[in-house]
């Protein structure tokens, strides 16, 4: 009975352990990616940015349509017609659709959307990340 109890316990402590690990690589994941995503997702000028090189490279790459945060919709529709005015990129279209935030672009035949939302920005950096912050955070 006693080396039961204490094979439950070193267990039970293992477990507690990887559960404190997950919730502090949570927490320092948050703060290092998550909250600067989601800000920078919801600034104007970066989605230009991001939208402007997209429309560069796919102007004449088959038809999309582009959907926009719902908060900057009407400051932002006027920029992404002119710039695919402005391409010639007559397959590429805005879509009624809207985000929460960042944009994503979807091919007109459903086929392939690409997806800059904070979460799927947030999703693809910590993947990138995590290897790295668990050898800072948890190393001998």
């Amino acid at each position: 009975m006693k080396h039961n109890t204490e094979s439950a316990l070193k267990i039970a402590a293992k477990q507690s352990v990887d559960k404190l690990k997950l919730v502090l690589e949570k927490e320092v994941l948050t703060a290092a990616v998550a909250t600067p995503v989601k800000e920078a997702m919801n600034s104007e000028a970066l989605i230009k940015e991001f939208v402007s090189e997209f429309l560069k490279i796919y102007a004449d790459k088959g038809s999309f349509s582009v959907e926009l945060p719902a908060a900057l919709k009407d400051k932002l529709s006027a920029y992404v017609k002119s710039q695919i005015d402005s391409l010639g990129a007559k397959e590429i279209k805005l879509s009624d659709e809207t985000l929460p935030s960042g944009f994503a672009v979807i091919a007109a035949n459903g086929a392939l959307r690409y997806d800059f939302t904070d979460e799927s920005v947030v999703e693809l950096l910590t993947e990138y990340i995590r290897p790295e912050l668990r050898k800072a955070l948890f190393s001998k």
